[in-house]
């Protein structure tokens, strides 16, 4: 290996080893949960969600990151300028990302079966090699086309998830698998060797005169508030979230043009709610991890806190404009669409994740305060809620049902003969649910706007964050126990 080939193989791998190395951390985390946790039904429907969505994301990722890090950083003239063709380039860059995803494919094969993503409701072992050769082939052409690394992640991702809902009552995986690669590789051969770099000249191009808004208009115009144009710059940050919905719907049609072809198909259910769930938890997360850090990557944050605004009015605009739209287009979009049409008997939807969706959101949003880029914030979310739906079900159920063994008796004499009635306990539960959810929702919120106001994101400030948020859960979850000895007391179960 020549000391330039070396070179460009180090570069790459910078910049797409940790994203891999915390993509495969948390697949690893899922295969031991796997192995060591009992389950019910629902929690394992909840953890594929989880790992698919994981794994869906860092295939898109990495392969947008091969080619987007050039575009965020503005390196694609250095790139160019090298005494090196650029076929060698981009073989570097094919080279080192196939590598790394084939890594992502052995840690999912590596988990016993029967396997949280590849036994889950939305692929099979066929359907598993998708995302990969998508993410191998179309995303670095979708991230040159857009020019941006967050839109080849969203639709590299988005683009699997609408050919095997389609697929469901047909049995052509590995031909859709086959045509993907084949248009994916031509087409990222092509587009890269004509590549312009335009990264560096945007602002001086020229732009004819007629096309040009007048410095002074004929007719003084009222002087618009503050709140329609900040309304109307946070939207645009929001443009990829309501991109991901409209190829949710879209994909939606699919499964719904493939249910014509057999009526009969059982797995149509399924896939709808696995599809709905990976929806709402990326709306949630992307709504809430490009506001600020895309502020920062476009070299507006500074002067945002120049306005004569409020910082805190302008980011508890932002955190409202991010809940809305999780929640909005999380559930309310599903439920609109079963509404026009009703959806399979198989399926599901409540209205009871709502507090996840804002707890998602509000802890993107955190992330995003911390961060310089959205894609960035994005898949630094991503592992950190999946570590906490990780830790919750290794460490947080085992540990209130060893403490509600143990403190049983002691809050059954505490109740005495007094007892609760099943509706009544259950309001309890979600009162206080829902009041610790808020909680933290507040406090992440809150932290965040601190990060936000000021440019000091070093490490101790953030170690200091996080032993706040770990006490917080730490006495949520003695208050949940003890609120859940208390009603299991009163409603007179048996305590093992």
């Amino acid at each position: 290996m020549t000391g330039a080939l070396r070179l460009q193989t180090w570069k790459e791998l910078r910049a797409l080893l940790p994203w891999w190395a915390a993509t495969v951390a948390t697949l690893a985390g899922f295969g031991m949960v796997q192995v060591m946790g009992d389950f019910s039904r629902n929690e394992i429907s909840r953890l594929q969600l989880a790992a698919t969505c994981v794994y869906f994301a860092g295939a898109g990722a990495l392969g947008a990151l091969s080619v987007g890090h050039e575009f965020t950083y503005r390196t694609v003239q250095a790139l160019f300028a090298q005494p090196v063709r650029r076929s060698q380039l981009l073989s570097v860059k094919l080279a080192v990302l196939a590598v790394l995803l084939l890594g992502l494919a052995g840690t999912v094969s590596l988990i016993p079966e029967p396997n949280f993503i590849t036994a889950g409701s939305l692929m099979d072992r066929a359907g598993l090699w998708l995302p990969l050769m998508c993410g191998l082939f179309l995303a670095p052409w979708l991230t040159i086309v857009t020019r941006s690394a967050l839109a080849g992640a969203v639709f590299s991702i988005a683009l699997p998830m609408i050919i095997l809902s389609f697929m469901v009552a047909t049995d052509i995986k590995g031909s859709a698998i086959l045509a993907v690669s084949a248009l994916g590789s031509v087409l990222t051969w092509r587009i890269f060797l004509r590549l312009e770099a335009l990264d560096e000249g945007r602002g001086h191009i020229g732009v004819p005169a007629w096309l040009k808004r007048p410095m002074v208009e004929d007719r003084p115009r009222p002087a618009p508030g503050w709140l329609g144009p900040l309304v109307h710059k946070e939207l645009r940050l929001q443009q990829m979230t309501f991109v991901v919905s409209a190829l949710y719907a879209a994909a939606w049609a699919a499964m719904l043009v493939a249910r014509r072809f057999d009526p009969d198909y059982l797995d149509v259910g399924p896939r709808v709610y696995a599809v709905t769930g990976l929806h709402s938890g990326i709306i949630a997360l992307m709504a809430g991890a490009l506001p600020a850090a895309d502020e920062r990557q476009y070299a507006t944050a500074d002067w945002q806190a120049l306005l004569p605004i409020a910082t805190w009015k302008q980011w508890l605009l932002k955190a409202a404009l991010a809940i809305g739209l999780a929640v909005g287009l999380g559930l309310g979009l599903p439920a609109l669409l079963g509404w026009i049409h009703p959806w399979p008997d198989d399926v599901e939807f409540s209205w009871e994740q709502i507090h996840i969706l804002v707890l998602l959101a509000a802890t993107a949003l955190y992330v995003s305060s911390v961060s310089t880029t959205g894609l960035r914030a994005l898949l630094a979310a991503i592992p950190i809620v999946a570590g906490a739906s990780v830790a919750s079900a290794t460490v947080l159920y085992p540990l209130m049902s060893a403490l509600r063994r143990i403190g049983g008796p002691w809050a059954y004499s505490l109740v005495g003969p007094a007892t609760l009635d099943a509706s009544s306990a259950r309001l309890v539960a979600i009162i206080a649910i829902s009041v610790l959810l808020g909680g933290l929702t507040l406090l992440l919120l809150g932290m965040g706007l601190r990060n936000h106001r000021s440019a000091d994101r070093s490490s101790g400030r953030l170690l200091r964050q996080a032993g706040w948020i770990a006490a917080y859960v730490a006495a949520g979850i003695a208050v949940l126990t003890l609120l859940s000895l208390i009603t299991s007391a009163g409603l007179r179960l048996q305590v093992p």
